[in-house]
């Protein structure tokens, strides 16, 4: 909620009197639920702009705010850094982006060569789609929130590569992975993966070379918090409807049903001893489209009880830890997906 004031000045003026010490927190949640939520302002801390202020400024980055590690970022600070000191040192929060091209006479006059400045963009900030382009094999990661998205980011050694698209993309140092930040639910799971596999396929033919993981938190009525388990079926209970995975997907980690939810207070109205999320089934529906179902994993981390009525915060560090627990059962299955994409390509050159 403090970032929320932060990050708006009319909310912080207006609600905290310029001071997120003193603000009527209430008035904020309420403004939020009727008003911030409605108009697509941003709530949490993490954001494109404050990671870049982070980046740009040494003192921040090695400082405490940080430690050395981008990933590893108190945001919450970094706004309270930006407001009640950067701003007023001049410093810039938003990220860069390349200048327009220079006019072709002032190119010719210095004899220089045309260059298109799309083509100037690193795999950070800023850049195009063609940096989010996979090669086989490879594999995309499906993940919902900044949290359970930001560890598999420092493990896999991914930056940054698509920005101002419908989706926040990753793609790792080798090119094998790309990770998608996809937001809750199964609308957004189902348009990210339609999305994304435009990107990073544009020439649509690598069906069979490229594996999808659906990564990311869920509830439970009898695990305990930090339980990793594959789904090999799963059930809608908006189409009240069961698919099944291929179980060579998450061989090697515990299995479970999973029960696709709209909204956590729904987890406690079905009886059936699950694993509970909200885009496993759109996951499905749509990854078989693109991807045969040996090669669609969802593998979930328990994070909360099935009586809960809210999802925890997309940026709560509890969830990060989570995730980077599993962060070795989670490597060993994308191992294990990558040589099953290999054999196929070795059938496939023999045949």
């Amino acid at each position: 909620m403090s970032c929320y004031a932060l990050r708006n000045p009319d909310l912080l003026a207006g609600f905290c009197g310029g001071d997120p010490d003193k603000c009527q927190w209430e008035a904020l949640l309420k403004h939020w639920a009727e008003i911030g939520s409605v108009k697509g302002r941003e709530f949490g801390c993490f954001s494109s702009s404050v990671k870049c202020y982070a980046e740009r400024y040494n003192d921040l980055r090695q400082g405490a705010l940080c430690g050395g590690d981008i990933w590893k970022c108190d945001w919450h600070g970094i706004w309270l850094h930006w407001v009640m000191a950067g701003k007023r040192e001049g410093r810039t929060m938003e990220c860069l982006t390349l200048p327009a091209a220079p006019p072709p006479a002032l190119v010719a006059a210095l004899g220089a060569p045309l260059v298109d400045a799309g083509a100037l963009g690193s795999p950070g900030a800023g850049a195009g789609a063609s940096h989010c382009r996979i090669t086989t094999p490879g594999i995309v990661w499906m993940v919902a929130t900044p949290a359970e998205i930001s560890p598999l980011v420092r493990n896999l050694n991914a930056s940054e590569c698509l920005q101002d698209g419908l989706f926040r993309m990753y793609r790792s140092l080798d090119q094998q992975h790309v990770l998608v930040e996809t937001g809750r639910g199964r609308t957004r799971a189902a348009a990210a993966i339609a999305y994304s596999s435009i990107i990073v396929d544009p020439t649509s033919v690598k069906k069979g070379r490229i594996g999808w993981m659906n990564v990311g938190i869920a509830g439970s009525k009898t695990l305990p918090a930090g339980s990793v388990r594959g789904l090999l079926t799963v059930y809608d209970v908006n189409l009240e409807t069961y698919s099944s995975f291929s179980g060579r997907a998450v061989e090697g980690v515990q299995t479970a049903l999973g029960v696709s939810v709209t909204r956590p207070s729904e987890m406690a109205k079905v009886d059936l001893d699950a694993v509970f999320d909200t885009e496993a089934a759109a996951f499905f529906e749509l990854g078989r489209m693109v991807a045969p179902t040996e090669l669609l994993a969802a593998v979930k981390v328990v994070a909360i009880k099935a009586e809960a009525t809210t999802w925890p915060s997309p940026t709560d560090l509890a969830v990060e830890g989570l995730i980077e627990a599993a962060w070795p059962k989670l490597h060993t299955l994308s191992r294990r997906m990558l040589n099953t994409i290999k054999v196929r390509e070795e059938m496939e050159d023999q045949s």
